[in-house]
């Protein structure tokens, strides 16, 4: 039996990292939308472990940064090279591309965190159960969808077996590398060679105290009987262990219990130590992207659209970032402040980040990589982070220029406005509407605003248009069109 079509203007395939960031942006928004998620339980294993400089940022956009925090480790995003973990004293730190907490201090209102990914979802799921406008249903599973010309029904199995239609105007695809929207409107993908394979266990131990002052986002054990890589991935004490050992090996660690806990005691280095064996799996991941991340009113976002290794932890941050950004420019159309065309600069965008994170990961030395030029293709060319007047920087009532940032435009000026307003008006009108934030004359220089001048940002923070006045018959025009999607001055 069918019941009555539901209507929802984006309906997500998929409650994982993707799917819910891009929830908590179109909740922003105040979008209309469903969340289907084929698991019915919460997520059970953590996966990733590292969120990013600009992940954490976009989850304190959305007001979730201490939930997050309160789950990560006290732990820097570097790897710590150490015979064991017991003499981790005498180890050795190598960039992994995120920045320390000092140098994050100085390019950004956060730091890196190092926390399990199920824990980040967990939040996010608490997040979006909360928001007027967002639906989640756990259990469920699409079925089928079809293009109607001016929206899409998609047909929907729930948890209790009855099958129900919604009509949506737009479907995001967060249901992951092997998942059927992506193969349902026909898009393929293109794969890296250097896949990655490897035994990965989930155990309970209680090793800081063995790890002493030494807190790192991953541990290799380059002296033990089986060399391997040890991660923190939840609190108090669940790590992740992978055994540097190949799928093939004659003593695979995961043949018995008792050779698996003898490797991950050998890179402890204490023998008599407690360790529960959660879970013992295999992997072998892919790098990979798709030719297209849409087709018509279909969205391809997370690993859908762009699948990468465990190497450097792009999985999860990329995720985050692109559902985010495919959620922001989708409330824009729908909202009328541009075009259906204007969601092709999604592809665009999306692409160039995708397939750095791609090649880094499908490169066998993707794990280390410079701090800098990781930093910077993480940051996406966001506005610059300047603490605003008032409370100790860093603390929680100070606000960052990020924090100005809105759901429309934002117009960023010094002290003397001046004009402004009007242009503000005027691109209001022509577009979707403007914000203007006014800046004490120092925290506009920091951010390269100079005198009278102005600088229009973008939801994401990146600015798109930059002006140092404003003189007679100037007029600065935002346009949502495919040729020209963001900010162009023209003189008349």
């Amino acid at each position: 039996m069918t019941a009555t079509t539901d209507r929802v203007e984006v309906l997500v395939i998929g409650g994982g990292g993707a799917g819910l960031a891009a929830a908590a942006e179109l909740a922003r928004h105040g979008i209309q939308t469903l969340v289907v998620e084929k698991r019915s339980g919460p997520p059970a294993l953590p996966r990733a472990t590292v969120l990013s400089t600009r992940s954490v940022e976009l989850i304190r956009s959305w007001g979730l940064a201490d939930a997050v925090a309160v789950a990560s480790h006290d732990a820097e995003v570097l790897l710590w090279e150490c015979p064991t973990l017991a003499e981790a004293s005498v180890g050795t730190a190598h960039a992994v591309g995120y920045p320390t907490r000092e140098q994050s201090a100085m390019i950004s209102p956060v730091a890196p965190l190092v926390v399990a990914q199920d824990q980040v979802e967990q939040v996010l799921r608490q997040h979006i159960r909360a928001a007027p406008t967002v639906d989640l249903t756990l259990g469920a599973e699409v079925i089928d969808f079809a293009d109607r010309q001016h929206d899409l029904l998609v047909s929907l199995c729930d948890p209790g077996g009855e099958i129900r239609s919604v009509s949506t105007q737009y479907v995001f695809a967060a249901d992951g590398a092997h998942g059927d929207a992506r193969h349902r409107v026909g898009i393929g993908a293109d794969v890296q060679s250097n896949a990655y394979s490897g035994v990965q266990v989930v155990l309970r131990a209680p090793l800081q105290a063995i790890l002493g002052d030494a807190r790192y986002g991953l541990y290799s054990t380059t002296a033990a009987p089986i060399p391997g890589l040890f991660l923190p991935a939840g609190r108090p004490d669940r790590w992740v262990y992978g055994p540097g050992l190949p799928l093939d090996h004659a003593d695979h660690p995961g043949e018995n219990q008792h050779r698996l806990l003898e490797a991950i005691r050998g890179g402890i280095g204490v023998r008599d130590i407690p360790v529960t064996v959660e879970r013992v799996g295999t992997f072998n991941a892919q790098a990979q992207i798709a030719h297209r991340f849409r087709s018509g009113r279909v969205v391809l976002i997370g690993d859908a659209a762009h699948r990468v290794t465990p190497r450097g932890g792009r999985g999860l941050n990329l995720a985050i970032q692109g559902g985010m950004h495919a959620a922001w420019k989708v409330a824009w159309v729908l909202r009328g402040w541009a075009p259906s065309e204007f969601l092709d600069t999604y592809d665009t965008e999306q692409r160039m980040a995708a397939l750095h994170d791609v090649t880094r990961s499908a490169d066998s030395k993707g794990s280390r990589r410079p701090t800098l030029p990781e930093l910077q293709a993480d940051l996406g060319g966001r506005l610059t982070h300047a603490w605003l007047p008032g409370d100790t920087p860093g603390s929680p009532t100070n606000r960052s220029t990020l924090d100005l940032v809105g759901t429309g435009w934002t117009l960023m000026t010094g002290p003397r406005v001046g004009p402004w307003a009007r242009v503000a008006q005027e691109i209001g009108v022509r577009s979707a509407p403007v914000t203007v934030q006014t800046l004490d004359a120092m925290t506009a220089r920091t951010i390269g605003i100079r005198g009278a001048g102005a600088m229009l940002v973008r939801p994401d923070g990146v600015p798109v248009g930059q002006w140092s006045t404003i003189s007679p018959g100037f007029s600065a025009v935002a346009s949502g069109g495919s040729a020209s999607p963001f900010a162009v001055v023209v003189p008349r």
